[in-house]
């Protein structure tokens, strides 16, 4: 049996999130982040498989690229999140050596 259903969106708002790119990936280590449209604060956190944060940083420059060294950090997969303002992006990214 089949059933149409009616989905109305009234109320929400849409959603502008900061396109961010995370390259090379995989990488070595060295990465660089692009952030498009940067606010006023930005923040830049990397996770592990597990979850918990092993790098982080606040950069004072609002040019929108980043490069970070994670060449120190073992072989695996790592999720970068940039807090832009207000929006949230992840993406992520696999260190091999």
């Amino acid at each position: 049996a089949c059933k149409e259903v009616t989905i109305d969106l009234v109320g929400i708002q849409e959603v502008n999130a900061s396109k961010i790119q995370v390259y090379p990936n995989p990488s070595n280590g060295k990465v660089t982040v692009t952030v498009d449209n940067v606010q006023a604060s930005v923040k830049i956190i990397v996770f592990n498989v597990l979850g918990e944060a092993v790098f982080q940083i606040e950069p004072t420059t609002r040019n929108g690229i980043y490069n970070l060294d994670l060449s120190n950090y073992s072989n695996g997969v790592y999720v970068v999140q940039v807090k832009n303002g207000e929006t949230v992006s992840s993406q992520k990214i696999t260190i091999t050596k």
